[in-house]
């Protein structure tokens, strides 16, 4: 198997991974901004 560059950087990728969200910012959007009250289904296209 090839080496891949982040392959040595693993842990740095775990430690930082809860910095791409923040859970009480999303329980206030889902809550209080968006409303959400019942289950959705949500399609995301990422790009990149």
């Amino acid at each position: 198997m090839a080496a891949y560059e982040w392959d040595e950087r693993i842990d740095y990728l775990m430690q930082t991974r809860g910095l791409y969200y923040n859970d009480d910012y999303l329980e206030f959007l889902v809550q209080k901004v968006w409303r959400i009250t019942t289950p959705v289904s949500i399609l995301d296209y990422g790009c990149g």
